[in-house]
């Protein structure tokens, strides 16, 4: 399958501190790709600099075998769209205009938004189920209901890849798995590809496709959840000793730590 992101050779400093280290990977598209690592391991600077948030050392992003920093950034986002970590919003607008927003690539300043631009941002809200927020204040929306929000301005970018940073970080059990159920449907349904850095190794190994594990700044393994996953890996980069058990109900294999090493 073609590769939508290729990464050669990364290598990011802030200032004289090494953070990431020769990271190379490819992205298939139509993949669901979790990032994981413990605190520190470079998880977010990654997305930052594949967002072109920060500009690496070394090494070459491509993006359709293009490099990522000659794209003007009308033309990036309408491949790649981002929902970061936190989103705490100081502006008071509708829910329904914070999603249009998302569709800035495409609205011409002079026009305005269209009849189409209006149906695509309708279709984006009903899917992620805040359509009936619409005429709220994005500040008055709770977090899980504002995430959702999020993740509906970033798709009306129409993109190929969708990057998000910890999307269920803060949040109860139900929007966790809201959210990531919401991400599969859209990378099943709707083909998106999608990157998500997790701090959960039980969900990242149901959901995803692939997994780039990290520690300290390397790439400590990749692959099928079920090869990357071991107990070794995960004692190696969490220091944590676990079991792996299967449901036989489901089918998962759930991750229980037991002793730190």
């Amino acid at each position: 399958m073609k590769s939508i992101l290729t990464i050669k050779n990364l290598t990011f400093s802030y200032d004289k501190i090494s953070v990431l280290k020769d990271i190379s990977f490819n992205v298939s598209s139509r993949k669901f790709i979790s990032i994981l690592g413990p605190n520190g391991s470079g998880k977010t600077t990654l997305l930052k600099n594949i967002c072109g948030l920060l500009k690496p050392n070394e090494g070459t992003i491509l993006l359709h075998d293009k490099e990522i920093s000659n794209l003007n950034k009308k033309d990036f986002a309408k491949v790649i769209s981002v929902v970061h970590q936190y989103n705490n919003i100081g502006f008071s607008f509708s829910v329904f205009d914070t999603v249009l927003m998302g569709r800035f690539p495409y609205i011409n300043k002079f026009k305005g938004e269209t009849k189409k631009d209006i149906k695509i941002v309708e279709e984006a809200m009903q899917n992620t189920g805040v359509w009936n927020l619409r005429d709220k204040d994005i500040r008055e929306i709770s977090g899980g209901e504002r995430q959702r929000v999020m993740i509906a301005r970033a798709l009306v970018q129409e993109p190929e890849l969708l990057i998000l940073d910890e999307p269920i970080s803060n949040l109860d059990v139900k929007f966790q798995i809201s959210i990531l159920n919401l991400c599969k449907k859209l990378n099943e349904k709707k083909g998106l590809t999608i990157i998500t850095t997790l701090h959960d190794i039980n969900l990242a190994a149901r959901y995803s496709d692939s997994i780039l594990l990290l520690d300290k700044g390397q790439i400590a393994a990749q692959g099928k959840p079920e090869n990357v996953l071991t107990p070794k890996n995960i004692e190696d980069v969490y220091e944590v000793e676990v079991e792996i058990l299967n449901s036989e109900k489901n089918g998962f294999s759930y991750i229980i730590p037991q002793n730190i090493v």
